[in-house]
């Protein structure tokens, strides 16, 4: 299993030339697709404490009371650049320029499986799991 790489079709094509010569061809692409707002939600919605550093999220992880971090008690957050949603956005326009002629080239070789990551965490899971299940 590889995640990250390739990244380019150049690097697409000597991993199949290198798969070929180690009788290990690429046999699937798993490809999560989430809609390019709901990504920004998720990952522009951390924010730490300043004073302990701990990490919290505004939708799916926030402050038990409001304002106060529930390790140290503190009152002053911060969201690290990287967080910040304009960040997030230009990362994301980024790894769609860069992702999208991978993908046409997987899905020319009809290696490309689908799946909605736009739902709950354990049912991603079960539908990654069935994927991999039918390769073994």
């Amino acid at each position: 299993m590889l995640d990250g790489y390739p990244r380019t079709i150049d690097q697409a094509q000597a991993l199949d030339t290198f798969g070929a010569e180690l009788d290990r061809a690429v046999d699937a692409v798993i490809n999560i697709h989430v809609e390019p707002d709901v990504l920004i939600e998720r990952l522009s919605g951390r924010y730490i404490c300043q004073n302990c550093g701990a990490t919290y999220h505004k939708i799916y992880n926030p402050t038990k009371v409001p304002g106060t971090c529930d390790v140290c008690g503190g009152h002053d957050f911060f969201q690290r650049e990287d967080d910040k949603p304009e960040t997030v956005k230009n990362r994301l326009e980024v790894n769609v320029k860069m992702n999208t002629p991978l993908v046409t080239f997987y899905e020319q070789k009809g290696l490309v499986h689908t799946v909605d990551g736009d739902r709950d965490i354990d049912a991603v899971y079960k539908d990654i799991q069935a994927i991999l299940t039918k390769l073994a």
